[in-house]
């Protein structure tokens, strides 16, 4: 372990040694803890010397310190948190500590059972104990949060369940006298021919400079379909990274809807493994950014088995001095033969400062396959821009208008009304606070 490796790590060995015996779970849980944070130890941050993080440098978050989130001392109103009329089941986290008060857990119905993280530490450490394990080495920030979740939720849904209404987990971050690390863990298991919608979001609060890390798993069985919408709104001085691992059975779709609005510092990955004959990926994407936002989407589809279907749609938009990338990777095993992938990534930019960095990728081992990609980088066309104004338009009415549509392809997709009305009014306040 290098000076450099150790100096970046050594706040995380000191916030360990303090708040170990508060995390939760039993002897053996405490023991794949130390393990997970020693690897993390000895790697420390990824840098831009690897192929996956050539684009994008951590070395303002190594360098900022970051103290383990306390229990909240006060709540937000339940009025003031995002989505709250919609009436839908939902469970919330303030600063990564489950909030039962704020939380609606009545409106589950039957096939679904949700239980809190920090529940199955204390009561089924065992259980806990098989759920950290099961990415334990995936990287180093999943090896960080192995090492410091405390808290987060296990959804189990029955074999046939079938559920209109989203359940949505709201992960709220505040802001506090220092910045704080937020450990998220996320477990959703999908029986057989179960049919769910699930709304990941996150938000922050107040300016709040805080560093989630969290970690989502997915597991389709055999006919599931899970709609899956990512939302990241995180505060503009907050490091946000996420990490979603899924698998799929035979016959089973996973839809994917992944916004970012927000965040200092974000990176997402998020990798598919299609298992079973007939399985189907759909991964759709937006990111707005503005100002020296940075945000990094990296996934990855694995056909690892024959007849398997994925296509994916990623799109950018980006103002100021903001950076965008797109790392799209679509591998077909040796044997995945009739594999049908497509993969396009869409990019606007705004500005002359902005940047994107785009690399659609393909890694095939069959020959009978259908796969492709494509990438595009543009500005708005100025003879749209002028066609607008000639029938009255002003001229920022005329651009928003143009860029509203360059992202209501990815918005539409959502098949949720109210939560497709919140994402359009999301997009609009964060392109009018870009113009500001």
């Amino acid at each position: 372990m290098n000076a450099v490796v150790a100096d970046e790590a050594k706040p995380y060995l000191d916030a360990f040694e303090s708040t170990s015996t508060r995390l939760g779970g039993d002897t053996q849980v405490q023991e794949l803890r130390r393990a997970a944070l020693a690897r993390f130890v000895q790697t420390g941050f990824p840098t831009t010397r690897a192929e996956a993080w050539k684009y994008t440098n951590l070395r303002a978050l190594a360098r900022r310190r970051f103290a383990p989130a306390p229990e909240p001392v006060a709540l937000p109103e339940a009025a003031s948190l995002p989505l709250a009329d919609a009436g839908w089941p939902r469970i919330v986290f303030i600063d990564g500590h489950y909030a039962p008060a704020l939380s609606q857990t009545g409106a589950f119905g039957d096939g679904i059972r949700i239980t809190p993280l920090s529940a199955l530490l204390e009561d089924a450490p065992a259980e806990a104990l098989r759920l950290l394990e099961a990415r334990s080495g995936d990287s180093g920030f999943v090896d960080l949060n192995t090492a410091f979740a405390a808290d987060g939720v296990v959804i189990e849904i029955a074999a046939d369940a079938r559920h209109e209404a989203p359940l949505h987990l709201l992960f709220v971050s505040q802001a506090a006298a220092e910045p704080l690390a937020i450990y998220p863990r996320i477990v959703i298991a999908a029986g057989a021919g179960s049919e769910t919608m699930i709304a990941e979001q996150y938000v922050g609060l107040g300016g709040a400079a805080n560093f989630t890390n969290s970690v989502t798993d997915v597991t389709l069985d055999a006919n599931a379909t899970l709609r899956h919408c990512r939302i990241q709104q995180e505060a503009a001085e907050s490091y946000h990274v996420g990490n979603t691992r899924v698998h799929q059975a035979r016959d089973s779709r996973y839809i994917s809807y992944n916004i970012d609005l927000g965040g200092l510092l974000v990176r997402n990955d998020l990798e598919t493994q299609l298992d079973g004959s007939n399985a189907e990926a759909v991964l759709d994407g937006l990111f707005v950014l503005s100002g020296r936002a940075h945000c990094d989407n990296h996934t990855l589809v694995n056909h690892a088995s024959p007849q398997t279907r994925s296509s994916e749609r990623y799109k950018g938009i980006l103002g100021g001095r903001a950076r965008g990338v797109f790392n799209g990777k679509i591998y077909v095993a040796p044997g995945a033969q009739q594999t049908d992938s497509t993969q396009v990534s869409h990019n606007l930019l705004l500005s002359d400062n902005a940047e994107i960095d785009t690399k659609p990728e393909l890694e095939i081992y069959a020959d009978d396959v259908k796969c492709s990609h494509g990438a595009t980088v543009g500005q708005l066309d100025e003879t749209a821009l002028f066609y607008l104004r000639s029938r009255g338009l002003a001229a920022d009415d005329a651009r928003d208008l143009l860029v509203t549509t360059f992202a209501r392809e990815i918005l539409d997709a959502v098949p949720v009304e109210a939560l497709r009305e919140y994402l359009h009014d999301a997009v609009q306040a964060t392109l009018r606070a870009e113009q500001q």
